[in-house]
């Protein structure tokens, strides 16, 4: 119940705040801005705001600049516009934890929550809201071309560099900018893109900077357009262009939202202080951990189950962050060599996979552990629906199939116990049938394992050949 009043309260609030700065052309340049809030809550005290008012309040000179009741929740909100003021009350606020233990002030220069039990002197909140002072930021901006600023779309999530023609052909989107043929001779475009709240406004890049020796970051230029940033999301895509010497000593590309709130007093900055590093900084590369199956058929589901990343720290420590990674996507009907973008962090790592052409005529169906025990049953071809049934395998076919089609069964045993193969590639010669098989490389220890294979076969192809001959030129069964 404590917190179906405290989320009404928080919801009512933030229509408040809303409602008060409604217009922010008229807010931007007012210096009447708001410095803090305290939040007064007293459910579930045995005092209430009547007896605090009475009491308390009404006995002591306050300098708070509004104050507002609301009965439905039980609470107050008191409102300063400048940080004197709110120093001024702050033993008088400090003092009403004798009322409620619920008090919370909110900084907006800082855009950080205090809960003022925790804070109990006037002289620690000096301290506090004095804590970018003296500081500077230690960066110089680095040139850049703004090329296309987005709120709607999404290309990706992350940061990904492209600083060459063959790399922009790899995409699998076309974007939304004309690229000369000589533009990478010198240039090289930044694509960054992701999600965001759908309070937030983006305008652009705010400016581009060393973060460290290795590190570059891009600082998005961000307005809410509202107090409260809202849990709906929308994507948001920016490309930008650097010369190409600004990447030489980078392997790591980050993004950065440089917000101004709608008061246009609250803004994140200082950004990137002496006392506010960019959290793991320390970061120094990554790795992938590939998947074993790189090499796929025209059309083929991609299978990255065993795709791994890790990263490596300046202290030679490796991370292994699981799954939360994000590759760029890849069109398997286009045959050919596709390349995988893996963006984590504001790292990029890429790897290729292999689309071969679809095999009309000859599919392989099956490939996995026996479902044939009965050793009077041969491998070879399987003509008619009764045999089929007897594989015991639920290739979910029917009578029908073998109008057209027939089977081909094929055991065998394999040092490695993942058994999965593709077929890349059928032909016939001299009355046999020749399939081409890949096995991908999973290492799995050394145990003899029995597998299986079922393949159809057009009977346009059955009638031309006597027998099926495999080839193993990837790797061996």
């Amino acid at each position: 119940m404590r917190k179906i009043f405290l989320t009404t309260f928080l919801i009512m609030l933030s229509f408040l705040l809303f409602a008060c700065i409604a217009d922010p052309d008229n807010n931007k340049d007012n210096p009447d801005h708001t410095y803090a809030t305290v939040r007064m809550l007293f459910f579930y005290q045995e005092s209430t705001i009547d007896d605090w008012k009475d009491d308390y309040h009404k006995k002591k000179s306050w300098s708070y600049d509004e104050l507002k009741s609301y009965t439905f929740t039980n609470s107050v909100v008191i409102t300063y516009k400048n940080k004197d003021n709110l120093i001024k009350d702050y033993p008088k606020i400090v003092e009403s934890l004798s009322y409620t233990s619920e008090i919370y002030l909110e900084l907006y220069s800082l855009a950080e929550e205090i809960k003022v039990s925790d804070v109990l002197t006037k002289e620690a909140l000096i301290t506090i809201t004095s804590k970018y002072d003296q500081t500077e930021i230690y960066f110089d901006p680095l040139e850049y071309e703004e090329l296309y600023v987005s709120m709607d779309e999404s290309y990706i999530i992350g940061t990904l560099v492209i600083d060459s023609n063959e790399q922009l052909a790899t995409l699998y989107e076309e974007l939304p900018i004309t690229v000369e043929p000589n533009f990478f001779d010198t240039k090289a475009l930044i694509i960054i893109g992701g999600y965001r709240s759908g309070s937030l406004m983006v305008y652009g890049v705010d400016s581009v900077f060393y973060l460290n020796e290795t590190t570059l970051e891009v600082a998005i230029n961000g307005e809410l357009a509202s107090n409260v940033a809202t849990s709906d999301e929308r994507y948001y895509t920016l490309i930008l262009s650097v010369d190409q010497t600004i990447l030489n000593p980078i392997n790591r590309v980050i993004q950065h939202f440089h917000i101004t709130h709608l008061d246009g007093f609250r803004r994140d900055v200082p950004f990137h202080n002496t006392l506010n590093p960019w959290p793991n900084q320390n970061y120094k590369e990554m790795g992938l951990y590939l998947p074993g199956q790189r090499i796929y058929l025209q059309g083929d589901e991609l299978n990255f189950w065993d795709l791994e990343i890790y990263i490596k720290t300046d202290e030679n420590e490796f991370l292994h962050p699981g799954k939360y990674y994000y590759k760029t996507p890849v069109d398997t009907n286009k045959v050919g060599t596709h390349t995988i973008y893996v963006l984590y962090n504001g790292f990029m790592v890429s790897f290729t996979i292999e689309v071969l052409p679809y095999i009309e005529d000859v599919k392989l169906l099956y490939s996995n552990r026996p479902t044939v025990v009965d050793e009077t049953m041969s491998d070879g071809f399987i003509e008619d629906y009764e045999t089929y049934l007897a594989l015991n395998v639920d290739l979910e076919l029917e009578a029908s199939f073998f109008e057209d089609s027939v089977l081909y069964l094929k055991r065998f045993d394999s040092s490695n116990t993942n058994l999965f193969r593709i077929l890349t590639q059928a032909e016939v010669s001299n009355n046999e049938l020749i399939l081409h098989l890949h096995k991908p490389p999973y290492l799995a220890g050394a145990a003899i394992t029995p597998g299986q294979l079922i393949f159809s076969i057009a009977k346009e192809v059955r009638n031309q050949v006597d027998d099926v001959t495999f080839v193993f030129t990837r790797s061996l069964i």
